[in-house]
């Protein structure tokens, strides 16, 4: 990790005038094909659910921006590594909060993910993720609706510089599978362009999961 020096930051004038906002973040909903990843995931036995968080937390840890954290209010700093923090619902159709590893090795993540996944499932009570710790992605699957768009709850006030990502459910259509995914972000550490490379590196590890899941 390390603190990025304001001083000589290109991005410190959009950073102070979007860090200002009371609600500084910006939504994106992009389709992404997934027919490959299905089609790998069938023939290798692994959870689709598990595979599309592996790639999704791959392709953000691709874009530095993605990467960066305000602490403290004005403090800037960048993650060397992210890691995802998903949802899981238990038998009572209530979701908890479920934190796993990248690990280099994708065997190692799926089985770590696995085991966090059963740990969290026994919870009754909603556990909220490691307080202050931020070199996270929170992330959500929808998969009963294929959504268009999409609003995350936010505390006004709060740290809104943890993207969150979400998923919903893949469509099938003339021999191809498409799912919606959503991006938001705070606007003083990523634009546009920077949602667009993430989308980018996500398309092509999804159209070729056999080297992005080795």
């Amino acid at each position: 990790m390390k603190i990025i020096d304001q001083t000589t930051w290109k991005r410190r004038s959009h950073f102070e005038y979007f860090n200002a906002f009371d609600y500084p973040e910006f939504n994106i909903v992009a389709e992404v094909d997934a027919t490959a990843l299905l089609a790998f995931c069938k023939d290798r036995g692994l959870s689709v659910f598990l595979a599309t968080v592996y790639l999704l937390t791959r392709a953000a840890n691709e874009v530095p921006e993605l990467r960066t954290r305000v602490r403290d209010g004005n403090q800037v700093v960048e993650h060397d590594l992210v890691h995802p923090a998903f949802t899981i619902m238990n038998d009572d159709e209530l979701f908890n909060f479920c934190t796993t590893t990248l690990h280099p090795d994708s065997r190692l993540f799926f089985e770590d993910a696995r085991r966090q996944i059963e740990a969290t499932k026994q919870k009754r009570e909603l556990v909220e993720d490691e307080p202050g710790r931020d070199d996270l992605l929170f992330m959500t699957c929808i998969p009963w609706v294929a959504f268009t768009g999409l609003q995350h709850p936010i505390r006004l006030g709060g740290n809104h510089s943890v993207p969150k990502l979400a998923w919903g459910k893949i469509t099938r259509a003339g021999g191809r599978s498409a799912v919606s995914v959503g991006l938001q972000a705070h606007h003083g550490l990523c634009d546009g362009v920077h949602a667009g490379r993430f989308f980018e590196h996500l398309q092509r590890a999804m159209e070729s999961p056999e080297v992005a899941i080795c």
